[in-house]
């Protein structure tokens, strides 16, 4: 079960997190509309008393008014004849003249003598909101009395008080079912969210452990949707890695087996005698050697520029130097094969690790030049490269290639079918184009070979922005 502490320190699932997240929103909502209405029906409340006693001013100022008019002042008996009719149960009346002496005083319809002292402060005492805010009573221009009225609260009425009782029962009643249906949905909205979330988790976690035919279920947040349709990608990418490692472990296996059995074969005939050591036998020997030497140095080459760790050396490169360095080297090979060789470079400098970049140009130029052919109009089998500014390199050469074979030329190990019946050249290991993609990746750039009119062209395109190259 664990300690206490570490219980506190398991983590919430995502069920119990979106549930609480969701519901804490709704709950957040409704008390927030129940406070509004409290705050509503309160004001609403206190308008209708300020109202109510403001209608009640109106009607008695013109009154007392017309009494001063008639008599020239203000008598008990006078006021209460012009007023009481006005005066209801729920009104209750005092009025002092401009020297704030008591004139007049009526409680819920009831007469009290102004002349009674004890009784008319015994009232006053028991009306405290009748002496706030009087209204002064002008007649020319000048204040002839005070008019301190107090009408019946809106929640003193019987009626009223049903009224709001009413009301807050049925929004009481209402707050608890939107409670109760913010619950249930988020309940239903959580359980839903996780549901995908958790199939997701159950396909990455098959993923993980070697399934390759996981489907991942469309639908659902968009987050969980990118996430499904990035899992599906990585599926769909080690599908084909898998596929390639191993296609490429067999034929890794096929070219070592080769020159490992002919020269078990050979060294076995050697050591019991029955075959001679000449010097032809043992050059053949010493070729077979060398085609596993460059297999491995080839093998350990692509691994090391694929490597997550693989950095390039990024520098200015001079186009022209560049081009010569190439030229001195392959003048002699292709004058050997009797193909045609042009090599250009001009232009600016360009962004690169140049002995990467040597490599890269080395292994697609030696794959031109062993595939050259001559033309249908019978010029010889040519080779071309130019190198220009902008980080743009182009290795042509006469003959074409199948347009099926096109897309998998810089695979690992793939040979074309003329290679792969048997006609390859010895020595080779079939990691050139494959290297060569990959440092050209490595510097962030793009490397295609199309293949047109009878010319095969390979182009190269490095990006020359500062941050381009993982430098």
């Amino acid at each position: 079960m664990g300690s206490p502490a570490q219980r506190l320190r398991r983590p919430r699932s995502l069920f119990l997190r979106a549930f609480l997240l969701i519901l804490s929103a709704q709950g957040l909502l409704v008390v927030g509309v129940a406070i509004v209405f409290g705050v509503a029906v309160q004001r609403s409340v206190e308008d209708w008393n300020v109202d109510r006693g403001q209608r009640v001013q109106n009607v008695l100022i013109p009154e007392i008014t017309r009494v001063y008019r008639t008599s020239r002042r203000l008598g008990e008996e006078a006021l209460h004849q012009a007023l009481s009719p006005f005066i209801t149960g729920s009104v209750s009346v005092y009025i002092t003249n401009a020297d704030n002496q008591a004139v007049y005083l009526n409680v819920a319809g009831q007469l009290w003598s102004i002349h009674d002292s004890r009784a008319l402060n015994e009232q006053l005492s028991a009306l405290p909101d009748l002496l706030l805010q009087p209204a002064p009573v002008l007649e020319g221009g000048r204040v002839i009395a005070y008019l301190h009225t107090d009408t019946l609260r809106f929640r003193e009425d019987l009626t009223n008080q049903r009224l709001l009782q009413r009301l807050y029962s049925l929004s009481l009643g209402g707050l608890m079912a939107a409670l109760v249906a913010a619950l249930g949905v988020s309940f239903i909205f959580s359980r839903l969210m996780v549901r995908q979330a958790q199939e997701l988790a159950r396909g990455i976690t098959a993923l993980a452990q070697g399934e390759r035919h996981v489907r991942f279920a469309p639908g659902g947040p968009m987050e969980l949707q990118e996430i499904a349709r990035s899992a599906a990608v990585l599926q769909h990418h080690l599908l084909r890695e898998e596929e390639l490692r191993h296609r490429w472990t067999e034929d890794i296996a096929h070219d070592l087996r080769t020159p490992v059995t002919a020269l078990k074969t050979q060294l076995e005939g050697l050591t019991e005698g029955y075959l001679p050591a000449t010097a032809e036998r043992t050059g053949r020997l010493f070729q077979e050697v060398l085609r596993i030497e460059r297999l491995v140095t080839d093998l350990r080459e692509l691994s090391s520029v694929e490597s997550p760790e693989a950095r390039v050396q990024a520098a200015p490169i001079d186009p022209v130097s560049f081009v010569a360095e190439l030229r001195a080297h392959y003048d002699e090979i292709a004058a050997e094969r009797q193909v045609l060789f042009q090599a250009e470079g001009r232009g600016s400098r360009f962004i690169g690790d140049e002995h990467l970049l040597r490599r890269v140009v080395s292994n697609v130029l030696d794959n031109a030049v062993r595939h050259a052919k001559p033309t249908a109009g019978g010029s010889p089998a040519a080779v071309t490269l130019h190198v220009g500014p902008a980080g743009k390199i182009t290795v042509s050469n006469t003959g074409e290639v199948d347009p099926e074979e096109l897309p998998r030329v810089f695979d690992r190990l793939y040979r074309g079918r003329e290679e792969a019946s048997g006609n390859h050249t010895p020595g080779r290991s079939g990691l050139g184009l494959a290297i060569a993609r990959a440092i050209v990746h490595l510097h962030g750039g793009t490397i295609t070979m199309f293949s047109r009119h009878g010319i095969t062209t390979v182009e190269i395109l490095l990006p020359q922005s500062a941050t381009a190259p993982p430098v």
